[in-house]
């Protein structure tokens, strides 16, 4: 796969390892895809992990302009790689370049100019990309963080390519850049399973094509009698075996992207609710700042006082109710709210159980609408039941509650302000909740957790007057649904006056239910809400509008309505209540309007479908199971669930990071073992080192070696597991038939020690073992040359060893925990007591002792 190219730069160009390297850049990019649309995401990605790679492969392998000069009688010399220094300055201004011609051709709303929006996005684009839903509809500004990061990943992996010789290491760039676009994009639509298979494939063929394309460098670049003969000894180490040699380091690149596409499951499990999962933005996402955005609850009475007052227009016109704000903290004088806002992209993601949201219906279509502010003060902006897409600009959501606020100067005024009225546009997709059955709201349950202890939570002062009501209220109620239905009932049988005094306090409520028995949707939301939190139900007030259905503008009679009119006199203020299973479920406790039923209980209250009064007729007729009221229900099993499933994901964790710790120590031990013992500093060290290197391959190969074996008896072993090697070069007495001396180390394990059965087996390793007895015991000097020679036989000796074994044996003993156990415990034994532990215990073994 590589080929040697005249003038070259030492080496072939690793064409396939370079394609290979841009794929796996470009396939970590596509990690990203969850965040970003695909028409917007796949064009700057392919130029990203290509051009880079083109650039560094001609930077690098492109030969000189001129000739290098040689001198008579000279060998031609390759020239030196160009210094990563230039490949990487060539690329930088390659992306820029492309960057500034592509994504910001037609500038970013961040910054003026084209370099410095170039230079805003890659310094504010992740921190924007964490604080904004998902999808992005294509901002430059958010574009440029995939973009340059998969032009860093194949950037790396190429330089990495052309200068080293590292099988793996080249495509841990792209690793890095998929775990980043998996983490960066956790709440975004699919799944990015597909591209960790395909990355796992990409760097599949990487590591075979790098061990190929290295494998044939080293035979093709060997200039010394040494290297030679150890590429003839390792030669035979391509095609099946140098798979294999791969296979540990690819098992732990597929735990590893195997894994990371599936942290946002396995986070959301271990979260503190159902369907909960982790997101890295919610380290970014900010509470809006009660003190300067005004509680909409404080604008009911003012909006009541100018009932004809347009505040806003919502094309095509509902019938149904709008939702402003969702209040669910109670301090005793004000409701706040605790929703955290991320400035939205494209799409809002689905509520979650945890969060209390209701699931949608599925045999309702979504409703587009078109909203236009007109006067409408505060950040919070209208919007229909849960918006699943949104556009427009300066909008900010809550992806808990799907609440809308202005993340920019977006909150309306005068529209003969400075702001114009077509800034305050906005377009929002919403689908309706699917509306609980009579049934299970008959036998719904409260939740518990942490998560709803603040919706319960009433502050010190509650009046007597009002711990009485709640309590007489909910007299007789047996069920979560009784209790809520009967507090309904109760304050319905107050009057609703449009010019009741303002105010939800504590004082405000006392005076509401034991004096003036008269307020308006502020009073009677505020006091359901109380009411119901004595109890022990979880609850919160909603601010919203509900448009009368005649407010439309243009001409009916042809059809042409453009917009239906939302007047301040619409606003209504209802509570909701949080059931298990069934999410936030609203209640509407304000009465129609004082007329002809004044004080009498309406069949529907403001704001409540007709549809919906009928549902909760039918689900108060449903009997209440036989449960005693003050009797203590069963516990609950939700904690033990969540401890045994935290403790079960803890042990599968653990065993996955020792799987792979093994796999990683049953590769790197044996290579690093071996290397130290090539590399000792003294000839005599390196000549042991061989044995002991040819005793482990033995034992890899599965032939017995006893520790009481001699030298001669491991030879005779080794015959039924090696082949013959005829003609292997060697420098001992046995290959060129010289008689040691008598009484010499090499004659005792040459002529006096080996017999027939030695003779017949691996004639390397009988060559070792005398090599390794006149090292230890002949008392002569052991030169650099016997060391070469020593580890030229053990390389042969591998090599036999793996093509007469079978490579499921090999990696089956290679992984066997013994041997990993027995080699630490042989490297700590003291001198004497091992064959294997020190050079004069293997001395013993190879002389017969």
């Amino acid at each position: 796969m590589s080929s040697q190219r005249a003038g070259g730069p030492g080496r072939g160009v690793p064409l396939a390892s370079l394609v290979a390297v841009a794929l796996a850049a470009g396939l970590a990019g596509a990690a990203f895809h969850r965040g970003f649309p695909a028409s917007d995401l796949f064009p700057p990605l392919v130029v990203a992990a290509v051009v880079p790679v083109v650039v560094t492969a001609l930077v690098v392998f492109l030969p000189p302009l001129r000739p290098l000069r040689r001198g008579a009688g000279s060998s031609p010399r390759p020239p030196r790689p160009r210094p990563v220094s230039v490949s990487v300055g060539v690329s930088a201004l390659i992306w820029l370049a492309v960057v500034r011609f592509t994504l910001f051709r037609n500038g970013s709303p961040q910054a003026e100019g084209a370099l410095p929006a170039v230079w805003d996005g890659v310094l504010n684009g992740g921190a924007r990309l964490l604080e904004t839903t998902l999808p992005v509809q294509g901002s430059p500004d958010l574009l440029v963080v995939p973009q340059a990061l998969t032009w860093l990943a194949a950037l790396a992996g190429a330089e990495l390519v052309a200068r080293t010789r590292a099988p793996l290491v080249p495509v841990l760039p792209a690793i890095a850049v998929f775990v980043a676009g998996v983490l960066l994009t956790v709440p975004g639509a699919g799944s990015n399973l597909g591209v960790a298979a395909g990355l796992v494939a990409a760097v599949l063929v990487l590591v075979m094509c790098r061990r190929a394309e290295l494998t044939g460098t080293a035979e093709l670049t060997g200039t010394s009698a040494t290297r030679a003969s150890t590429g003839a000894g390792r030669g035979r180490r391509t095609g099946r075996t140098r798979v294999t040699a791969a296979v540990p380091a690819v098992a732990v690149l597929v735990v590893t992207a195997g894994i990371a596409p599936l942290a946002g499951p396995l986070l959301a499990a271990a979260g503190p609710g159902d369907g909960e999962r982790y997101d890295v933005r919610d380290l970014r996402q900010v509470t809006l700042d009660q003190q300067a955005a005004q509680s909409p609850l404080d604008h009911v009475s003012a909006w009541l006082g100018h009932p004809d007052d347009v505040l806003f227009r919502v094309s095509p016109p509902v019938a149904g109710n709008i939702r402003l704000a969702v209040l669910d903290r109670f301090d005793g004088q004000r409701w706040t709210s605790s929703a955290r806002y991320l400035p939205a992209g494209g799409r809002v993601p689905p509520g979650t159980a945890a969060d209390g949201a209701r699931k949608p219906a599925g045999d309702v279509p979504s409703v587009t609408s078109r909203l236009q502010i007109v006067a409408l003060d505060g950040p919070f902006l209208p919007h229909l039941d849960r918006p699943t897409a949104l556009s427009g600009s300066g909008l900010a959501v809550d992806v808990r509650d799907g609440t809308l606020t202005a993340a920019e100067d977006h909150t309306g005024g005068d529209t003969e302000g400075e702001t114009d009225p077509a800034d305050r546009r906005y377009t929002v997709v919403s689908v309706a909740p699917r509306e609980p059955t009579p049934a299970e709201l008959a036998s719904a349950q409260v939740p518990t957790g942490a998560d709803v202890s603040e919706t319960l939570a009433l502050p010190p002062g509650l009046p007597k007057v009002v711990r009485d009501a709640a309590r007489a209220a909910t007299g007789g109620a047996i069920t979560p649904f009784q209790q809520a239905r009967q507090l309904e009932q109760y304050l319905r049988t107050l009057v609703y006056d449009p010019s009741a005094p303002a105010g939800h306090t504590y004082g405000h409520l006392a005076y509401f239910l034991g004096t003036s028995r008269a307020g308006t949707s502020e009073q009677f939301a505020a006091a359901y809400a109380v009411f119901a939190r004595v109890v022990g139900l979880p609850s919160r007030v909603v601010v919203g509008f509900s448009p009368k259905p005649d407010r439309a503008g243009g001409d009916t009679a042809t059809g042409d309505v453009r917009a239906g009119d939302v007047r301040a006199g619409d606003v209504l203020v209802w509570p909701e209540i949080r059931f298990e299973g069934l999410g936030w479920v609203p209640f509407y406790p304000t009465p129609a309007a004082a007329t002809d039923n004044r004080g009498q209980v309406a069949t529907t209250a403001q704001g409540e479908p007709s549809e919906r009064a009928q549902r909760v007729a039918e689900a108060a007729a449903v009997p209440a199971p036989p449960t005693a009221p003050n009797e203590v229900p069963p516990a609950r099993t939700d904690s033990n669930r969540s401890v045994l499933l935290l403790a079960g994901l803890g042990a599968a964790a653990l065993l996955v990071i020792a799987a792979v710790g093994y796999l990683a120590a049953a590769a790197a031990a044996p290579r690093l073992r071996r290397r130290r013992r090539a590399r000792a500093a003294r000839a005599r060290e390196r000549v042991v080192g061989a044995w002991q290197d040819t005793l482990d391959a033995l034992d890899l190969a599965g032939v017995p070696v006893p520790a009481s074996a001699t030298s001669t008896e491991i030879v005779t072993m080794a015959g039924a597991g090696v082949r013959v090697g005829a003609g292997i070069e060697t420098g001992s007495a046995v290959r060129t038939g010289r008689t040691a001396p008598a009484g010499s180390a090499a004659g005792i394990g040459s002529d006096a020690g080996m017999g027939s059965e030695a003779q017949a087996g691996s004639a390397a390793i009988a060559d070792l073992a005398v090599l390794v007895t006149a090292a230890l015991f002949a008392g002569g000097e052991v030169h650099e040359a016997d060391a070469d020679a020593a580890w030229r036989h053990a390389d042969r000796v591998r090599a036999e060893l793996r093509a007469s074994t079978s490579r499921t044996g090999r990696v089956r003993r290679a992984l066997a925990p013994g041997r990993l156990a027995r080699r630490r415990s042989e490297l700590s034994r003291p001198p004497g007591s091992s064959h294997r532990s020190n050079a004069a215990q293997s001395g013993e073994r190879g002389s017969g002792r």
